[in-house]
């Protein structure tokens, strides 16, 4: 499992996130578990695909809606780029999480089904089903 940036975001903020793969997943789940901020909505460059949103929605959502996006991609260069864009759709570079690096833990198995029936955010438990076909 990829540990979340904790220590780069405060507690209670409302995120974004950029990236719904592997590490992407992970963090959904840590944050679902901690509750430790608030998940707005998940974007990716491959959002039809994978049933989230187009990154394009972040120049949409008002900026004072916001506090942090993190990118959830392992690739250096992807995350580069994926920062690059998000200033170009206008987002303020303070408002950018880049994790320093990534902390990969192997996790036991978790029951994914049972967590997520108790999880109440639709968009965040469609996107889990769908991805790991519960």
């Amino acid at each position: 499992m990829y540990y979340f940036p904790y220590a780069q975001i405060e507690k209670d903020t409302r995120v974004i996130l950029y990236g719904a793969g592997r590490v992407g997943q992970d963090y959904i789940y840590q944050i679902a578990q901690s509750e430790y901020c608030s998940l707005l909505f998940i974007v990716d460059s491959d959002w039809k695909r994978l049933g989230v949103r187009d990154p394009e929605q972040i120049r949409l959502t008002p900026a004072v809606s916001y506090d942090h996006v993190i990118i959830a991609i392992k690739d250096r260069n992807a995350t580069m780029e994926a920062r690059d864009y998000l200033l170009d759709l206008g987002v303020e570079e303070k408002k950018i999480v880049v994790p320093r690096k990534f902390l990969y833990i192997p996790a036991a198995d978790t029951n994914l089904e049972r967590f997520l029936s108790g999880y109440g955010h639709t968009e965040i438990r469609q996107y889990f089903i769908r991805q790991r076909g519960i």
